[in-house]
This record gives C-alpha cells, sequence and structure tokens, in this order.
C-alpha cells in the first residue's frame, strides 16, 4: 500500500465503527474476482488501527489459501497457510482485521452462512479480534458493488460511505 493512496471510507451510523479500505486494495480484490469468475474468491484482511481505535485501516486484502474451495455459490478458507505472515505481520503492528469474499453476479450483501461464520469468528479468543470486518464483493467485471461490515457480540454492523 502506497502512503498516497487515497481510501473508501465506511463509517457505522452512530460512528463507532470505522474502516479505512485504500483504492488500490479495492482495486485488487476486483482483479482477484474477474479471475476467479464464475466462482467465488476470498481471502483475509490485515490491517491496523488508530492510536484512537476510532479507525481500522486495511492494509492488503489477502487471497485464497491453498487448501481454500471455490465454488460458484460458496467460498471455504482455510487459514493455516495465513499463520507465519500473520505471526511476521503481528510484529511489525499489523493485524488479522476480517475476511472478504466475492459474490459473483450476484448481490454484495452477506448470506446468513457469512454472518453466521463471521459470529463464529468474533468469539474465537484465538484470533484475537472480537469486532472482525467482512468485506463482500458482488457483482462483476465493471458493475462491481460492496458491502462492509463488522461483527460485535453477535451482532452485524452494517457500514456506510
Amino acid at each position: 500500500m502506497m502512503s498516497s493512496d487515497k481510501y473508501e471510507e465506511f463509517v457505522s451510523e452512530d460512528h463507532a465503527y470505522s474502516v479505512r479500505l485504500p483504492v488500490s486494495i479495492l482495486e485488487k480484490m476486483h482483479k482477484d474476482c474477474s479471475a476467479a469468475l464464475p466462482k467465488e474468491t476470498g481471502g483475509i484482511l490485515v490491517g491496523c488501527y488508530s492510536e484512537d481505535l476510532n479507525w481500522a485501516t486495511i492494509t492488503n486484502a489477502y487471497g485464497p489459501s491453498r487448501q481454500s474451495t471455490r465454488y460458484r455459490s460458496s467460498f471455504v478458507r482455510f487459514g493455516f497457510d495465513y499463520l507465519p505472515t500473520l505471526n511476521r505481520l503481528w510484529n511489525k503492528g499489523r493485524y488479522y482485521i476480517g475476511e472478504w469474499h466475492f459474490h459473483p453476479f450476484s448481490s454484495a450483501a452477506p448470506s446468513s452462512i457469512d454472518v453466521n461464520t463471521m459470529v463464529n469468528l468474533s468469539s474465537d479468543k484465538k484470533l484475537h479480534c472480537p469486532e472482525p470486518v467482512l468485506i463482500v464483493v458482488g457483482g462483476a467485471n465493471g458493475t462491481w458493488d460492496i458491502s462492509v461490515s463488522v461483527f460485535s457480540c453477535g451482532a452485524r454492523i452494517v457500514l456506510h460511505k
């Protein structure tokens, strides 16, 4: 990520949760989604937090691990391949922020499976991420849509531009 990057900013209605997504990372996600068509794809989000913890800034969106499986209407991410990278980044102040994936030719709204997965991740103490972010990209080339959510205390909080 370049320091001169422009950001898309997403904020909850009550301004309690905010996410900054560099346009360069969003463009990379679109490229990964295009390459995956007609199947779903996804991966993990890594980033950092502002000193006052008001903002999470995404610094990378990693694609699927080798063990992940991609289908037309589902994506199953396995995370063991990410562990060395996450451990290295942890020591540099970059942390697991959450998940991203793609709904080809469909809405960016999270499915019930997406929501349940994120609620479970938010309660997984080993992740050290009680409020993970979910970014879902929907659509296809030229007609992209995006949803950004935070999951806290078992609830989905929708963020808006």
